[in-house]
This record gives C-alpha cells, structure tokens and sequence, in this order.
C-alpha cells in the first residue's frame, strides 16, 4: 500500500475495523469519538490520533465534521516507539493542514501530493510527543501564540485559565516541563529566529512582532538565548 494523505467525512453510525497500514486521524473541523482497544478518545481540533496498524478501533462523528487522514506504511520512530494515541500537534503542523485542505481539494498532482506528504512526515519527526494537554493550559498556549506581542503578565494567565496564580504555575510546569514565563520567551526567541533567516523584516519590527518594545532590549535576550546576536542571523540570511 502507497502512502496517502486525503480528507475525510465520517457518519454518526458506528463503525468497527482492522487495517493492515498506521493512520493518522486530524480533524479540521468537529471532532471524531474513536475507541482503540476499548479505550474511547474524543479527538477535537489541534490533535492527532494515532491508529496502528493492525489495532481494532471503532469511530463516529458528526457529518459535518471534517479530517485529513494519513494512511502511513510506517510510522516515524517517535510515534513508533511510544506508546502514545493521542496528543497536541504543533502550531506549524496544525497550520500546514489548512494548506492540505485546500491543495487536496483544489488540485490532482501526483508530484505535488509526494511532495506534500513529505512535508507531512518531516513535521511529524519534529513533533514534541507530549501526552493530551490539560484543556486549560492549551486555552494559554493558543493566547500565547495567537498574541506574542502584548506584554502578557502570570496572572493574565491565570485567569485564562480559570487557576489561581498558584494552581497555574503548577499545573503549567506538569503539562510543559518547564515555568510559563520561560515557556513564553522559548516561543518568542523561535519565532524571531524563523522572522530573521526567513525573511527581511527589521529588526525592531520584529522586536515588537515578539513582545519587546525597543531592539536593544530584543537583542540581548536574543542573544543569551542563542548565544550569538540577532544580527548575525541577519547576515547569515543576506
């Protein structure tokens, strides 16, 4: 079997199989109710399902709900070795799914269609396999990415997700590893990296496009976070 990425509609009728490849369910829209191994999963948007090959499972969603589905020969060794059904994807895989909605919808291009599976797989290899998310730390996680730029504070936070500063920064670490605020600067730090070898946008726009309100201040922690100063990336991309 030819590995194969296409967009899905399911029922609300029960269904109940075996195949003989790996597959990857993603919704794009609605959510789907799939039970591996009596084990039942609600699997909503900004998560993946993972289905091994050969692994009962039984599925239904709403009619309305849509999914892109990658039927896969193999699975990359992160997901292959652990023992993991489902969990969080990254915001660029979760972005790259709405650009295969439209190219699967739009376009019949065999090159094309090789090519994009293996962007695919490649995002999948760089997938951080975390197990499901607390619900209230993913609500912080997507203000933290839908809104870099503003000056957010730990108790801004805290009420996003309806914790007390305490519980919030507990509950962050156990889902994260790591302290929100140190968490906020990883996400800034990567995005700026990807603005400077990727594109030409000035510093200090980029400086604001992160959360920093002058590039002086921007370049320094850059720079104890990388070890080398932003311009120098710069150069690198020139």
């Amino acid at each position: 079997m030819r590995d194969l990425l296409s967009i899905r509609f399911y029922s609300t009728t029960v269904r109940q199989h075996t195949h003989d490849f790996n597959q990857l369910v993603l919704p794009l829209q609605g959510f789907i109710e799939i039970t591996l191994d009596n084990n039942p999963l609600r699997i909503r948007l900004g998560e993946c399902c993972v289905i091994k090959k050969n692994q009962l499972h039984s599925f239904q969603a709403d009619e309305e709900a849509r999914f892109i589905v990658a039927d896969l020969s193999t699975l990359p060794d992160n997901l292959l070795h652990q023992n993991i059904e489902l969990f969080s994807i990254s915001a660029p895989l979760k972005s790259y799914l709405y650009f295969l909605d439209t190219q699967l919808q739009n376009l019949a291009n065999k090159d094309l269609e090789k090519s994009c599976l293996e962007l695919f797989k490649h995002l999948l290899k760089e997938q951080q396999l975390d197990h499901q998310k607390d619900k209230r730390i993913e609500n912080v996680l997507h203000e933290i990415h839908q809104e870099l730029n503003k000056q957010w504070t730990l108790s801004q936070f805290a009420d996003k997700a309806c914790l007390s500063l305490s519980q919030f920064k507990t509950v962050f670490q156990h889902n994260m590893g790591m302290p929100p605020m140190q968490y906020l600067i990883k996400v800034r730090m990567e995005k700026a990296l990807a603005l400077l070898v990727h594109t030409d946008t000035p510093m200090a726009i980029i400086a604001e496009q992160v959360g920093y309100k002058d590039a002086s201040t921007f370049g320094k922690r850059f720079t104890k976070y990388f070890g080398r100063p932003p311009k120098s990336y710069v150069k690198d991309h020139k």
